[in-house]
């Protein structure tokens, strides 16, 4: 095969609100994309590749291309399809992947050349093959699961990395595992990936991670961010790869269950190994929407338990919480301000709910007529306003109306110093970090954290 030049982007998202995309001059301090460094990294050696995040980047329309290949997620279909159209009216190839067109690969399909569904490690290969030889098919299905056994290192050195950096460090993202235990009824994860966990041998993880270390230069002090669904989700494997991180020296930080907060043995071992930051998806303080979600194993009533476990460790904790489940009320919002504050959760992120296609909560949805679009995704949508909500709307309601009242609380100067002053040892990088994320919800919105 000839020496290609390949173009691998993930879409921007548009401002609801103004209809333009959001443009960034850096992300610093969040977490570059491992999406396309791990595909860059399955393409030919002698390719000329080129990864774009259009976020922070512009993509030069006027470069020509071999093909150009597109990572999907749901929020950002629209322009995904409208990329496609512009590369496709210049004869470049189009081949889409990534949840969305996990999802919906009918819809999809008809947007470009080719879509891989499901998992790319097995059947890139083939595109490319096909490529070559000018016979690409439109559909590419991976019906094996890729066993995570000799994963490829990413091309690291295509990011621009000083579009990330920040005094404190770069965080780099690392994958060790895919899937997760539980069902959750918005979550889409199950549907890519179906059910249970798949683990890269943790050897393998500590050789990327020296990889890193040694050969990566170009990163400045790395913050590893494990990038799985539940990194916890095997207590037992969740200890050995900890163990395994302790000689390292490494920073880093993962998604917990609210589950492992009380695990006393795995939360010390993580605060040994390394762990500076804990995110855990609470979602919801009401039972009712909590039981919807199937996610009744939150408990709420010994979160002050975790929230001490995880403080007593010196780990930071991220606590992620989802407003508008259909059995919210006016009270929930109010309830859940007042529960952060309360417990001095250090770090919060309220996010309106998302039903995204082929969930079991976006079937609900569809079956009780209540969207007022059901492919809400090909439209530069409202995230606060897909459904119809008549818990909010028969008190007079709105849930972006509420949802914006409740992050405005939380996000106070009060507010704030009342969540980070018992982790007084943080305290003044954290009050920065949440003045700052206080800053971008304001001027990005729920995209603040794209």
């Amino acid at each position: 095969m000839r020496n290609m030049k390949i173009l691998l982007l993930q879409p921007g998202y548009y401002d609801f609100a103004t209809g333009n995309l959001i443009k960034k001059r850096h992300k610093k301090g969040l977490c570059p994309t491992f999406v396309l460094p791990y595909l860059a990294s399955l393409m030919p050696k002698n390719a000329e590749i080129t990864l774009v995040d259009e976020t922070i980047q512009d993509i030069d329309f006027t470069q020509q291309y071999d093909f150009v290949g597109i990572s999907v997620k749901t929020p950002q279909a629209v322009r995904a399809y409208e990329i496609a159209h512009i590369f496709r009216n210049k004869n470049t190839p189009v081949v889409m992947g990534g949840y969305h067109v996990s999802l919906c690969p009918g819809e999809a399909q008809e947007q470009c050349d080719a879509i891989i569904i499901g998992e790319a490690e097995y059947v890139w290969k083939d595109f490319l093959a096909d490529f070559a030889m000018g016979l690409i098919k439109k559909r590419y299905v991976s019906d094996t699961r890729f066993d995570m056994h000799s994963m490829p290192f990413p091309r690291y050195d295509l990011l621009d990395w000083n579009a990330y950096s920040v005094f404190y460090g770069t965080k780099v993202p690392l994958e060790t595992s895919r899937g997760c235990v539980h069902r959750c009824s918005f979550c889409s994860t199950p549907e890519v990936y179906k059910q249970g966990v798949r683990y890269r041998p943790v050897n393998e993880v500590v050789e990327d991670i020296k990889r890193i270390k040694k050969d990566c230069n170009y990163i400045k002090k790395p913050l590893f961010v494990f990038i799985d669904d539940n990194i916890t989700a095997n207590p037992n494997r969740a200890c050995e790869l900890f163990e395994a991180l302790i000689p390292l020296g490494i920073r880093w930080s993962g998604y917990f269950t609210s589950e492992s907060g009380f695990n006393s043995k795995l939360v010390k071992l993580a605060a040994r190994s390394g762990c500076f930051c804990a995110f855990v998806g609470l979602e919801s303080i009401n039972s009712q929407s909590l039981e919807s979600a199937h996610k009744e194993f939150n408990t709420v009533k010994n979160f002050t338990d975790i929230v001490k476990n995880f403080r007593d460790n010196r780990i930071i904790m991220a606590v992620g919480i989802i407003l508008g489940f259909l059995e919210d009320t006016p009270v929930t919002f109010y309830e859940t301000t007042d529960f952060l504050i309360r417990n001095s959760v250090p770090i919060a992120v309220l996010s309106p709910l998302y039903p995204f296609p082929g969930t079991p909560i976006y079937n609900s949805f569809v079956q009780k007529g209540i969207f007022d679009n059901p492919c809400f995704w090909l439209t530069k949508h409202n995230p606060h306003s897909l459904f119809r909500h008549d818990n909010l709307l028969n008190e007079g309601y709105t849930l972006e109306g509420l949802f914006d009242d409740s992050l405005a609380k939380l996000m106070s100067v009060k507010a704030i110093f009342k969540r980070t002053w018992p982790m007084k040892e943080f305290f003044v990088p954290l009050f920065i970090h949440n003045l700052a994320l206080r800053y971008f919800l304001r001027k990005y919105g729920v995209f603040a954290f794209v």
